[in-house]
């Protein structure tokens, strides 16, 4: 799956779907991020590790809820 990681503040990253899309992600989330800085297009597969995260989790996170919360960088 493709998709899309902004780097919020340090060592806090929000994955999309679609590149500055953010209209899946609660106000309330958006609310305390002003800055979003684009990262990195990254392609997630349930098959193969990531530092970090868990491909399933963002994977699951991404078509449930359109977006993904992350607490540490993802690589």
């Amino acid at each position: 799956m493709e998709c899309f990681v902004y780097k919020c503040r340090p060592s806090q990253f929000l994955v999309v779907k679609t590149k500055d899309d953010f209209s899946s992600v609660p106000e309330e989330i958006l609310a305390r991020f002003k800055e979003k800085t684009f990262l990195k297009k990254i392609y997630v597969s349930p098959k193969v590790p990531l530092v970090g995260a868990d491909p399933k989790e963002i994977i699951s996170n991404l078509n449930q809820k359109g977006y993904h919360f992350q607490m540490k960088e993802i690589g």
